[in-house]
Parts: C-alpha cells; structure tokens; sequence
C-alpha cells in the first residue's frame, strides 16, 4: 500500500513533475502496478490526526504519512529517522 501523499511528494521531492503531463499518470498507474501496490487514499481521519500531531518533522507531505501510518495502524517505509519521534513502526 502506498499513501495518495507519496505520489505528491513524488513531484516535489523527486522530480517526477519534469515528465510531460500527459505522461504523469500512466507513469504513475503502471509504477502501483508493476510494485503490487494498493493506494490509499487520503481521509478525514488522517487529517484529523494530523491537525494533533506535534511539529517534530517540518515537512507536511511526511507529517500526512506519519498520519496515515497511525490511524491505519500500518507501518511506514522511510529512511528518515527524524518520523521515529511520532512513534511509527518505520522500516528500512
């Protein structure tokens, strides 16, 4: 499963925005595809936790996914060890 954010921050982090538009999606779609990924959406109740949690981490694409991974009760995968002060299972 990966976070609706992810694809966001995508654009901003790693330059996926330098693809033509017409090519984003299909780019996108066969990336969930080719990794097996279910994409989970962004809901009220992330937001919702988001709004509480503590400013540990300045990035708001990264606070949205440490949102996602406590009320889905999922673990996360990031190299960033600044998410461990929110208490997520993070991996790798």
């Amino acid at each position: 499963m990966t976070s609706t954010c992810g694809t966001l921050k995508g654009i901003r982090d790693e330059g996926v925005a330098r693809l033509p538009p017409e090519a984003y999606q299909p780019f996108i779609e066969s990336q969930l595809a080719i990794n097996d990924f279910a994409l989970l959406p962004i809901l009220p109740r992330h937001t919702a936790l988001l709004t509480q949690l503590p400013l540990h981490h300045r990035d708001p694409f990264d606070r949205l996914i440490v949102s996602q991974s406590l009320a889905q009760a999922i673990p996360l995968v990031s190299t960033d060890q600044g998410l461990d002060a929110y208490g997520v299972e993070r991996i790798w």
